[in-house]
Protein backbone atom coordinates (compact mmCIF):
# COMPACT_ATOMS: atom_id res chain seq x y z
CA UNK A 1 0.00 0.00 0.00
CA UNK A 2 2.85 2.37 0.82
CA UNK A 3 4.52 1.57 -2.48
CA UNK A 4 1.35 2.46 -4.42
CA UNK A 5 1.05 5.74 -2.48
CA UNK A 6 4.69 6.64 -3.16
CA UNK A 7 4.36 5.75 -6.83
CA UNK A 8 1.16 7.79 -7.20
CA UNK A 9 2.75 10.83 -5.57
CA UNK A 10 5.80 10.42 -7.79
CA UNK A 11 3.63 10.10 -10.92
CA UNK A 12 1.57 13.15 -9.97
CA UNK A 13 4.71 15.14 -9.38
CA UNK A 14 6.44 13.87 -12.52
CA UNK A 15 3.52 14.13 -14.95
CA UNK A 16 1.84 17.34 -13.80
CA UNK A 17 2.48 20.23 -16.17
CA UNK A 18 5.31 18.36 -17.93
CA UNK A 19 7.78 19.21 -15.18
CA UNK A 20 9.89 16.73 -13.29
CA UNK A 21 10.47 16.57 -9.56
CA UNK A 22 14.19 16.65 -10.18
CA UNK A 23 16.31 19.77 -10.41
CA UNK A 24 15.47 21.86 -13.44
CA UNK A 25 18.07 23.07 -15.87
CA UNK A 26 19.70 26.38 -14.94
CA UNK A 27 18.91 27.82 -18.38
CA UNK A 28 15.19 27.63 -17.67
CA UNK A 29 15.18 29.17 -14.21
CA UNK A 30 15.92 32.85 -13.77
CA UNK A 31 16.26 33.68 -10.12
CA UNK A 32 17.03 37.19 -9.02
CA UNK A 33 14.32 39.61 -7.97
CA UNK A 34 11.46 37.58 -9.44
CA UNK A 35 11.40 33.86 -10.10
CA UNK A 36 8.91 34.08 -12.99
CA UNK A 37 10.29 32.67 -16.22
CA UNK A 38 10.88 35.36 -18.80
CA UNK A 39 8.99 33.27 -21.36
CA UNK A 40 5.87 33.48 -19.20
CA UNK A 41 5.86 37.28 -18.93
CA UNK A 42 3.39 39.22 -21.06
CA UNK A 43 5.25 41.26 -23.66
CA UNK A 44 2.15 42.55 -25.48
CA UNK A 45 2.36 45.90 -23.72
CA UNK A 46 2.21 49.46 -24.95
CA UNK A 47 5.02 51.93 -24.43
CA UNK A 48 3.29 53.46 -21.40
CA UNK A 49 2.73 50.04 -19.86
CA UNK A 50 6.37 49.08 -20.37
CA UNK A 51 7.39 52.37 -18.77
CA UNK A 52 5.00 51.81 -15.86
CA UNK A 53 6.03 48.21 -15.14
CA UNK A 54 9.70 48.21 -16.09
CA UNK A 55 10.79 51.87 -16.22
CA UNK A 56 12.36 51.88 -12.77
CA UNK A 57 15.22 54.22 -13.65
CA UNK A 58 16.54 56.40 -16.46
CA UNK A 59 18.38 53.59 -18.23
CA UNK A 60 15.31 51.35 -18.41
CA UNK A 61 13.22 54.26 -19.71
CA UNK A 62 15.91 55.04 -22.30
CA UNK A 63 15.92 51.42 -23.49
CA UNK A 64 12.12 51.49 -23.83
CA UNK A 65 12.28 54.80 -25.72
CA UNK A 66 14.99 53.43 -28.03
CA UNK A 67 13.02 50.28 -28.85
CA UNK A 68 9.88 52.24 -29.69
CA UNK A 69 11.88 54.82 -31.66
CA UNK A 70 13.46 52.04 -33.71
CA UNK A 71 10.13 50.24 -34.19
CA UNK A 72 8.51 53.39 -35.58
CA UNK A 73 4.82 54.14 -35.75
CA UNK A 74 2.84 51.61 -37.79
CA UNK A 75 0.22 54.05 -39.07
CA UNK A 76 2.83 56.40 -40.45
CA UNK A 77 5.27 53.76 -41.67
CA UNK A 78 2.82 51.45 -43.41
CA UNK A 79 -0.05 53.72 -44.42
CA UNK A 80 0.83 57.42 -44.60
CA UNK A 81 4.30 57.23 -46.18
CA UNK A 82 3.26 54.78 -48.94
CA UNK A 83 0.11 56.79 -49.68
CA UNK A 84 1.95 60.11 -49.90
CA UNK A 85 4.80 58.67 -51.94
CA UNK A 86 2.44 57.00 -54.40
CA UNK A 87 0.50 60.27 -54.68
CA UNK A 88 3.69 62.31 -55.21
CA UNK A 89 5.21 59.72 -57.56
CA UNK A 90 2.03 59.60 -59.66
CA UNK A 91 2.03 63.39 -59.81
CA UNK A 92 5.62 63.49 -61.02
CA UNK A 93 4.92 60.83 -63.67
CA UNK A 94 1.85 62.81 -64.79
CA UNK A 95 3.91 66.01 -65.07
CA UNK A 96 6.50 64.04 -67.05
CA UNK A 97 3.80 62.71 -69.37
CA UNK A 98 2.47 66.22 -69.96
CA UNK A 99 6.00 67.47 -70.64
CA UNK A 100 6.56 64.58 -73.07
CA UNK A 101 3.62 65.84 -75.13
CA UNK A 102 5.37 69.21 -75.38
CA UNK A 103 8.84 70.01 -76.58
CA UNK A 104 10.79 69.14 -73.39
CA UNK A 105 11.50 65.42 -73.74
CA UNK A 106 14.59 65.56 -71.47
CA UNK A 107 12.62 67.13 -68.65
CA UNK A 108 9.84 64.61 -69.20
CA UNK A 109 12.21 61.69 -68.76
CA UNK A 110 13.59 63.30 -65.61
CA UNK A 111 10.12 63.77 -64.12
CA UNK A 112 9.07 60.21 -64.99
CA UNK A 113 12.28 58.73 -63.54
CA UNK A 114 11.92 60.83 -60.38
CA UNK A 115 8.27 59.84 -60.03
CA UNK A 116 9.05 56.14 -60.37
CA UNK A 117 11.92 56.50 -57.88
CA UNK A 118 9.73 58.23 -55.30
CA UNK A 119 7.04 55.63 -55.83
CA UNK A 120 9.46 52.72 -55.41
CA UNK A 121 11.16 54.16 -52.36
CA UNK A 122 7.94 55.08 -50.57
CA UNK A 123 5.87 52.02 -51.34
CA UNK A 124 8.51 49.27 -51.25
CA UNK A 125 11.80 50.24 -49.62
CA UNK A 126 10.50 52.23 -46.62
CA UNK A 127 7.90 49.63 -45.54
CA UNK A 128 10.42 46.80 -45.96
CA UNK A 129 12.92 48.76 -43.85
CA UNK A 130 10.39 49.21 -41.06
CA UNK A 131 9.33 45.55 -41.25
CA UNK A 132 12.97 44.58 -40.70
CA UNK A 133 13.26 47.09 -37.84
CA UNK A 134 10.14 45.65 -36.20
CA UNK A 135 11.57 42.14 -36.55
CA UNK A 136 14.85 43.18 -34.92
CA UNK A 137 13.43 45.36 -32.12
CA UNK A 138 10.56 43.18 -30.94
CA UNK A 139 8.65 43.66 -27.71
CA UNK A 140 9.79 40.21 -26.65
CA UNK A 141 13.43 41.25 -27.04
CA UNK A 142 12.62 44.40 -25.06
CA UNK A 143 11.20 42.44 -22.15
CA UNK A 144 14.17 40.03 -22.24
CA UNK A 145 16.52 43.03 -22.09
CA UNK A 146 14.67 44.80 -19.27
CA UNK A 147 14.13 41.72 -17.13
CA UNK A 148 17.66 40.48 -17.78
CA UNK A 149 18.96 43.88 -16.67
CA UNK A 150 16.85 43.72 -13.51
CA UNK A 151 18.22 40.25 -12.82
CA UNK A 152 21.81 41.45 -13.20
CA UNK A 153 22.42 39.84 -16.62
CA UNK A 154 23.59 43.12 -18.18
CA UNK A 155 22.54 44.96 -21.31
CA UNK A 156 23.58 43.59 -24.73
CA UNK A 157 26.24 45.64 -26.51
CA UNK A 158 24.14 46.19 -29.66
CA UNK A 159 21.41 47.79 -27.58
CA UNK A 160 23.89 50.00 -25.74
CA UNK A 161 25.33 51.15 -29.07
CA UNK A 162 21.86 52.01 -30.41
CA UNK A 163 21.03 54.32 -27.50
CA UNK A 164 21.08 58.06 -28.19
CA UNK A 165 21.07 61.05 -25.88
CA UNK A 166 17.49 61.82 -26.94
CA UNK A 167 16.35 58.46 -25.52
CA UNK A 168 17.24 59.64 -22.02
CA UNK A 169 14.77 62.54 -22.15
Amino acid sequence: MKIILVLSVFCLCFLSQNKSCFAQSPAKIQSAKDSTLIENLDYHLSKTEFTYYYGKDDTAKAIINMFYRKRGMAGIDFALIPFLSSFLGSGLVLVGAVEALGEMAGAAATFIAAGLGVYAIGTVIVPVYFIVQRCIYTRQKLIYTLVGRERRKGIPVDILEALRDSDFR
